[in-house]
C-alpha cells in the first residue's frame, strides 16, 4: 500500500526519517529554533497563544519513533490514566526524567497543560530503554509491543516508587482475563485456566472479498473458535483421548485495547501478506456481553458498553511503515489527527474513508460512562460526543 504524500516514512535501517509535508517540517523547525519558547524539558510552549487546546500537542519524531508517538497519543486519550498521571506530576518529589514514571507523568502533563504545541518524548524512550533493551535502538518497532512494554514498566515502577498499598492503576485499568478450557471428547471432563491479558489480539478473516466490510463479531468469533488439540491424557479416563480447546473472555478491563493482526505468515515458501480488509467497529456502545463467560452463565448480568477513544493507524509493510493516531479529545468532544509533530482537528467536511481504516492496527476503547466527571484541576470535562465520528469514516 502506498502512503499518502503528506505522511512520513520511517526508514528501518538508517535511523533517519523523511518528511513529505514541508509545512510540518517548517513549523517544527521554526518552533524548535524559537529560543523564547523552547523549554529546558524539551517542550515548546506559547504563553501568549490562547488557541492551544489541552491534549492537542504534537510529539517530535527523534528517529523512527512514530510507533512510540502513536502509542503515547493513544494512552494520553484515556481519561483515567491521563487524570492519574496528570495529578501524579504535581506530587512527585523526584523531578528526574530518568525514571519511567516521572518521564510518563511529564509527557502527560505537557500534552494536557494547554501550553505546548510540540513536546519531545525522548525521556520516555530513554527511560524505557533502560528496562527493555529493544527500545534503546532507533529501529522500526511495533506500537503494540511498545505499549505492552511501557505498561509493564509503569506497573512495576509505580509499585516500587510509591508504596505496596497503592492501588494498581495499570492492572485496574488495562487487565482483562481470557479463559481457556480443554475438554475431553469422550467423558467431557473439562479443565479451565485463566490468563491475564492487556490486549485482545483479533485475527481477521482473509478469505472474503477485501471490499466487503467485516464486523467485530466476525473477528472475535474467529479468535475464540474452538481448536482440536488431538490426543492428550485425560485425568478422568486415564488414557489419551481426543480433546478440544475453547476460549472465552472471563472479565473485561475498563480500558480495552483491541489489536488487529493484519499480517498473515506462510511457511512455504516463507513470506507474509498484509490483510487489508475493512473492519467495521462501532464508535459508541461496543457490547461484548455475548463473549464474556460470566454473562453467558447469568442472563441477569448486564455488562457495560465501550466507546472508542483512539486508533493507531499503520501504513507500509512489515519491515517499514509509518504510524499516526486518531484520538478523541474529551475536553471539546472533537477528534484529532496526530502525525508526529503535526496535530489537526477533524471536521465534518473531511473525508477519512475506508483507505484510512483499512490500515488501523490498534483500537483503544474505554467503558462508557454516560455522566460527566471531574478531571485534573477541573480543566477537563469528559463527555460523550454527540457527533458520531463513525458517520464521517463510513462505519
Amino acid at each position: 500500500m502506498q502512503e499518502s504524500e503528506n505522511e512520513e516514512t520511517c526508514l528501518p535501517s538508517t535511523g533517519v526519517k523523511t518528511q513529505h509535508n514541508s509545512n510540518v517540517a517548517s513549523k517544527e523547525h521554526c518552533l524548535k529554533n524559537n529560543s523564547s519558547n523552547e523549554q529546558e524539558d524539551g517542550s515548546t510552549c506559547n504563553d501568549h497563544n490562547q488557541s492551544i487546546r489541552p491534549g492537542v500537542c504534537g510529539l517530535v519524531n527523534i528517529g523512527n519513533t512514530c510507533y512510540m508517538n502513536s502509542a503515547l497519543q493513544c494512552l494520553s486519550s484515556t481519561p483515567e490514566l491521563r487524570d492519574y498521571f496528570y495529578q501524579l506530576y504535581h506530587s512527585l518529589n523526584d523531578n528526574s526524567d530518568n525514571n519511567i514514571v516521572n518521564a510518563f507523568a511529564n509527557i502527560i502533563y505537557h500534552i494536557w497543560s494547554g501550553r505546548n504545541e510540540i513536546y519531545d518524548p525522548s525521556t520516555v524512550k530513554i527511560s524505557l530503554g533502560k528496562y527493555t533493551s529493544r527500545f534503546k535502538s532507533y529501529m522500526v518497532e511495533d506500537a503494540h509491543e511498545f505499549l505492552n512494554s511501557l505498561l509493564n514498566c509503569l506497573d512495576e515502577n509505580l509499585h516500587d516508587k510509591l508504596c505496596s498499598s497503592t492501588t494498581n492503576i495499570i492492572k485496574g485499568l488495562f487487565h482483562s482475563e481470557m479463559s481457556s478450557t480443554i475438554i475431553c471428547d469422550k467423558c467431557k471432563t473439562s479443565t479451565t485456566s485463566i490468563e491475564s491479558i492487556k490486549f485482545l489480539p483479533q485475527p481477521i478473516p482473509h478469505d472474503n472479498d477485501k471490499q466487503a466490510p467485516i464486523n467485530i463479531e466476525a473477528c472475535i468469533n474467529l479468535y475464540i473458535k474452538p481448536e482440536k488439540l488431538g490426543l492428550l491424557t485425560c485425568l478422568k479416563c486415564g488414557k489419551q483421548e481426543n480433546t478440544v480447546q475453547t476460549f472465552g473472555l472471563y472479565s473485561l478491563a475498563k480500558i480495552l485495547f483491541i489489536q488487529l493482526k493484519r499480517f498473515k505468515f506462510y511457511a512455504k515458501p516463507p513470506h507474509q501478506n498484509k490483510i487489508t480488509s475493512y473492519i467495521g467497529y462501532p464508535i459508541e456502545n461496543l457490547d461484548l456481553t455475548n463473549y464474556v463467560r460470566i454473562a453467558q452463565q447469568n442472563d441477569s448480568i448486564s455488562l457495560p458498553t465501550y466507546n472508542l477513544v483512539a486508533v493507531s493507524v499503520r501504513s507500509g509493510s512489515l519491515g517499514s511503515g509509518h504510524y499516526v493516531t486518531y484520538a478523541l479529545n474529551e475536553k471539546d468532544s472533537q477528534w484529532y489527527h496526530f502525525n508526529d509533530t503535526f496535530a489537526s482537528r477533524l471536521d465534518k467536511t473531511q473525508s477519512h474513508t475506508r483507505r484510512v481504516w483499512v490500515r488501523v492496527s490498534l483500537y483503544c476503547f474505554k467503558i462508557h460512562t454516560p455522566h460527566t466527571h471531574p478531571c485534573p484541576g477541573q480543566e477537563f470535562c469528559c463527555t460523550t460526543s454527540e457527533d458520531s465520528f463513525g458517520s464521517r469514516v463510513g462505519l
